[in-house]
């Protein structure tokens, strides 16, 4: 895996981690913790679209 598509990797995980602990924490509204996986997935196909060499 090319390097640009793991550091977009990386920043998929952080985004998942994030919504993780925010859903978590009941006194913050879901949707917050939604965007945040949301992001995540986002972040995890520009991975798949850097490693195919694929304009975004």
């Amino acid at each position: 895996m090319s390097a640009n598509a793991e550091e977009w990797l990386k920043f998929a995980g952080a985004d998942l981690r994030a919504a993780r602990l925010l859903l978590a924490d009941t006194s913050v509204p879901s949707r917050i913790a939604c965007f945040h996986a949301h992001q995540s997935a986002e972040k995890a196909l520009k991975a798949a679209l850097v490693e195919e060499s694929t304009p975004f």
